[in-house]
């Protein structure tokens, strides 16, 4: 499953191996030359037993990543330095 969320490409699509579904969350963003560059890759979570568990972990993966990792404006300060004397 893929959306967006913001201006993260979001994929959120599960594994089936063995019987079981393995959760995977990768987020991703545009590049100014428009290939997509991965922020974060979960790899496989703990297995579940259906698609919809799989979904809803994953799903609340995305969203504590995204809290934890808000977005500056286009044009903010790109060197991670704030303050800095010229």
């Amino acid at each position: 499953m893929h959306f967006k969320e913001g201006d993260w490409d979001v994929d959120i699509t599960p594994d089936f191996a063995l019987g079981l579904y393995f959760p995977h969350v990768r987020i991703s963003q545009r590049s100014t030359d428009g290939s997509l560059v991965t922020f974060y890759d979960s790899g496989h979570l703990n297995p579940f037993e259906t698609a919809e568990e799989a979904f809803c972990v994953a799903e609340q993966s995305v969203a504590q990543w995204i809290f934890r990792h808000p977005r500056k404006e286009p044009g903010a300060d790109k060197s991670g330095a704030a303050g800095e004397a010229a």
